[in-house]
């Protein structure tokens, strides 16, 4: 059963543990970390999830002594678009980029490798992003639309 904890970050009250299978995952709505028990400190996991995560979220990555587990800034896709960090350590923000329908030319601009006369139908639109500050993750997954608006 999820459960609201308090986020061993930011303090924000809406932060979520919810069990998955053998393990507990984590979403904080408030900072935007993420982590699961899976993801203990010093583990070959979080390694290899470094290796093949961008720098930026290594970088934000946070470890969580009580727990013993690392977290990172969220990245999402949805049908919609992508939400990820973007910048640098000292200056970054949340960024929002649309799912943007493909016409019949722009397709022919994205074939799908190894499948010879097939075309992606979407793109990701990193020129129509819209920008969050680093508080501000719930405002930019309202903008993603992987949540409800809510009233502060």
């Amino acid at each position: 059963m999820e459960k609201k904890i308090e986020c061993p970050h930011c303090s924000s009250k809406n932060c979520f543990e919810s069990p998955l299978e053998n393990s507990l995952n984590y979403l904080c709505m408030g900072c935007g970390l993420t982590s699961s028990s899976v993801l203990k400190i010093g583990s070959d996991i979080v390694a290899r999830a470094e290796e093949k995560s961008p720098p930026l979220v290594v970088e934000l990555k946070r470890l969580d002594n009580e727990r013993k587990i690392v977290w990172f800034p969220s990245v999402i896709s949805t049908n919609k678009g992508m939400l990820y960090p973007e910048g640098t350590v000292d200056k970054w923000v949340w960024t929002v980029s649309p799912v943007i329908k493909l016409d019949l030319e722009e397709k022919k601009q994205y074939p799908i490798p190894g499948r010879d006369g097939e075309f992606y139908e979407t793109r990701i639109g990193i020129e129509a992003s819209e920008h969050f500050a680093p508080d501000k993750f719930l405002n930019a997954m309202n903008q993603l639309g992987a949540v409800m608006a809510h009233k502060e």
